[in-house]
């Protein structure tokens, strides 16, 4: 991952914090009216994501210092070679689908700036889940990268010129990953306001993710073991953070008898 490209990420996702915020659905007792009640975003609501966030800028900075200069992981499986050869663009084409990959990963990482303009009343809220999803993802990537230490496609094949560290930080794909964390996430997001598009959204976000997984092969910048744990990493956090925010649903009775759902979203 690019230190530009990281830093525009970082940039726009740094001061977010999680989840959706829902409706509580009251009956009155002379008339039946619906109610809203939402707990806002506190500061400290802040603290884990920003520290997160905090942590891995200053391993991205320093990873020239810190991260592998010479590859821990150079063998390739036949699935890994086979799939390559399949996918891979020709060389000329390399930073075509490396520039493609780009714009549609930052542009999903943004998705906690536009996905909650659907719920503008609560906008904060909604960046939250999904800043959490991305920024978790980028922590865990970041360190999983320095550690491991495998060499890129592009590297072992020589069909790039070599950039210095960044050549064996290809295990497990950044891209990938928090796209497919800012998908999930944001998909669980829109769909929990839109039931009715729920498919679509998904669909689309994902479809969305999967092409920066393709064009992160196309690129030569990683293979597809590379691809497959990204996508599942990030598509698990994306899910697991919605999940820990997700409405937490208690059944009351009211000064009538009748049944009352309050639907809490709850930080």
């Amino acid at each position: 991952m690019k230190l530009m490209n990281l830093f525009l990420t970082i940039t726009l996702t740094g001061t977010l914090v999680l989840s959706p915020v829902t409706e509580i659905f009251g009956q009155e007792k002379e008339e039946e009216k619906q109610t809203q009640t939402f707990q806002q975003v506190k500061p400290v609501d802040f603290i884990p994501v920003g520290s997160a966030l905090f942590i891995t800028f200053g391993l991205e900075l320093s990873k020239d210092q810190i991260g592998p200069h010479n590859p821990r992981w150079t063998s390739i499986s036949g699935l890994d070679r086979n799939v390559r050869n399949s996918l891979k663009w020709p060389d000329p084409s390399l930073h075509t689908a490396a520039t493609i990959s780009d714009i549609l990963w930052i542009s999903l990482s943004a998705s906690f700036i536009w996905a909650p303009l659907f719920d503008k009343s609560y906008y904060w809220n909604g960046a939250l889940v999904i800043s959490e999803a991305v920024i978790y993802t980028t922590f865990l990537t970041t360190i999983t990268k320095l550690i491991v230490g495998r060499q890129r496609p592009y590297s072992a094949f020589g069909t790039l010129p070599a950039d210095g560290v960044n050549d064996n930080l290809s295990f497990f794909s950044g891209h990938t990953s928090i796209s497919f964390a800012a998908a999930t996430s944001t998909s669980l997001y829109l769909s929990n306001l839109f039931p009715q598009n729920a498919w679509w959204i998904t669909t689309l976000l994902h479809l969305g993710a999967g092409t920066v997984a393709y064009m992160r092969m196309a690129g030569d910048e990683h293979y597809i073991t590379d691809i497959a744990v990204g996508a599942a990493t990030g598509s698990l956090i994306g899910w697991a953070v919605y999940k820990l925010r997700r409405p937490w649903i208690h059944v009351a009775f009211d000064v009538n008898g009748g049944v009352r759902v309050i639907a809490d979203r709850r930080f």
